[in-house]
């Protein structure tokens, strides 16, 4: 990814793969004191608490209740959570011991190099699941198993 300032003094993101260029532009004041916006992407909704800018009001709204709209909190920390979702997966991981949680998780993929090892987040524990199957399918490493 490159960072580049075109005519209008906007600042652009580049980043180019194989067959595809993409570009997104970040509106920036000029010298003049006048504001340059891109017509690839206009950030149109501000969050009232940071000002962080949004394409659109769902994008919006959904950052102003994780971030700002913190309504859950941890009973042992005290740390603020704004998705209940987010609350109950900190309890599960960082409190583990005093939440224990029925779905935890073992890789049961053959030649897995850590079987025993226990997943008590899902997300996790398919990222491994899913590496384990590649490495698998590729004949090495400690996954793959003769047939």
């Amino acid at each position: 990814m490159d960072f580049e300032y075109d005519s209008g003094s906007s600042l652009v993101l580049t980043s180019s793969r194989a067959s595809a260029v993409s570009s997104i532009s970040i509106a920036t004041a000029s010298t003049s004191g006048t504001t340059s916006t891109a017509s690839t992407c206009a950030l149109k909704f501000a969050c009232p608490d940071c000002n962080l800018k949004f394409r659109t009001a769902g994008l919006r709204r959904n950052h102003h209740n994780r971030k700002h709209n913190l309504r859950y909190t941890c009973v042992v920390c005290t740390v603020p959570f704004g998705l209940r979702a987010d609350l109950e997966r900190h309890e599960h991981t960082v409190h583990s011991d005093l939440f224990r949680s029925e779905r935890r998780f073992w890789c049961t993929v053959p030649g897995c190099a850590i079987p025993k090892k226990e997943f008590n987040r899902k997300d996790n524990f398919d990222r491994h699941v899913e590496r384990c199957r590649r490495t698998a399918a590729k004949g090495k490493g400690p996954a793959w198993t003769p047939t």
